[in-house]
């Protein structure tokens, strides 16, 4: 049988997110690449898909929703979530009208999470 480890893109413009949630989910056997940034992410994703990206819905430069319909334009096939402080600002909506999977408040229940990207991934 044959492993093949999936690829995860996490976006916020927290250091310390982006940080904490490589290290729990690269432990937990994603390849993950982060980005502070929508265009630092969107240069990621032209380089190549990822399998899931957790997007922050409020960055300088540019939002989530505006971030996922770029990434969703490159790759069809990644399966998005929001991830935000703001489960009910109205661009969190907007984001699921527009693909996104699911909104995840802030701050972020690991255990939980890992149950829903393991679910994805498989």
């Amino acid at each position: 049988m044959s492993f093949t480890q999936r690829s995860m893109l996490v976006v916020d413009d927290d250091a310390d997110t982006c940080s904490n949630l490589s290290d729990i989910f690269s432990d937990l056997g994603y390849r993950v690449e982060t980005a502070l940034d929508g265009p630092a992410a969107l240069e990621k994703a032209r380089r190549g898909c990822f399998d899931i990206a957790l997007l922050d819905l409020m960055m300088p430069g540019m939002d989530g929703l505006l971030l996922f319909q770029a990434v969703h334009k490159l790759c069809p096939e990644t399966v998005a979530l929001l991830i935000t402080g703001e489960p009910h600002h109205p661009l969190a909506a907007e984001c699921l009208n527009a693909g996104m999977r699911c909104v995840i408040p802030k701050p972020l229940d690991i255990p939980p999470l890992a149950t829903l990207l393991s679910e994805i991934a498989s």
